[in-house]
């Protein structure tokens, strides 16, 4: 495949968060937290067709990418933890100026359309990672200043989407807004199942679009997935297949 953005430097390597994405500049000169190889290739094929997802149904997603990073950018950097960025296709999302993560109060301030769709998307990719409570957590979720003294939200990272391990009681137990909604809003399931029956039918170009190398093992197509496409597509279809199980079983 053909990228779009060449990143041109590494600035600095975040500290928070599991990957710990590289801030780097791309040739457009724009700034991206970027994951490459230490993330995982299964993590990026999470990152990438989760993302779209989520996108598709309303999700406020900082925009992302599939860039390039060239071996000898790597080969030439002092970073000493450059070898975890790698050479070759990375993803990369657009840094949102202004952005600080969410605290528990702004969390309980969300707007309830927001605190649900943030839920559903969860639930319905088996993302369980989105914690937050008074005690701190890890809610991967981002917020700037809006007009009339407000906040936008914006959702990342989901790296761990499609969890074969999904834990439907741990989910429940650790997602910050599950304690935090008691119905869902007027009309929000025929919403988001039409949005989600959309989103679906873009599966066979979301994986078209991925790299091969982080697809195949070793980028051999003859060689096993790291993110099975039907796999993938039997998670998303609960909603359509056990509807009542999949809606009543979270709210």
């Amino acid at each position: 495949m053909i990228s779009s953005v060449t990143i041109v430097e590494v600035l600095e390597r975040a500290q928070q968060g599991i990957t710990k994405p590289f801030l780097c500049r791309g040739d457009d000169d724009r700034l991206y937290y970027v994951k490459g190889r230490a993330a995982g290739c299964r993590s990026l094929c999470c990152e990438w067709i989760a993302g779209n997802l989520a996108r598709d149904v309303g999700l406020p997603i900082p925009e992302f990418l599939i860039a390039e990073v060239p071996e000898t950018l790597v080969r030439d950097s002092s970073h000493s933890e450059i070898n975890d960025l790698g050479s070759g296709f990375v993803f990369a999302s657009l840094r949102v100026e202004g952005a600080q993560e969410i605290t528990w109060p702004e969390a309980q301030g969300c707007k309830i359309d927001e605190k649900a769709l943030v839920l559903i998307f969860d639930w319905w990719v088996q993302n369980e990672d989105r914690s937050l409570s008074v005690h701190g957590g890890n809610p991967n979720l981002l917020t700037t200043p809006y007009k009339n003294k407000d906040i936008k939200l914006w959702v990342f990272d989901f790296n761990l989407a499609f969890d074969l391990n999904f834990s439907e009681e741990k989910f429940r137990s650790n997602h910050l807004f599950y304690d935090l909604l008691s119905e869902w809003p007027l009309g929000f399931r025929q919403n988001v199942t039409g949005k989600m029956k959309v989103a679906v039918e873009r599966l066979d170009e979301l994986f078209a679009a991925l790299p091969e190398e982080w697809l195949y093992f070793q980028g051999d197509k003859n060689l096993a997935v790291h993110l099975d496409k039907n796999l993938v597509s039997v998670i998303l279809s609960i909603p359509f297949t056990e509807p009542d199980r999949f809606w009543k079983s979270l709210l």
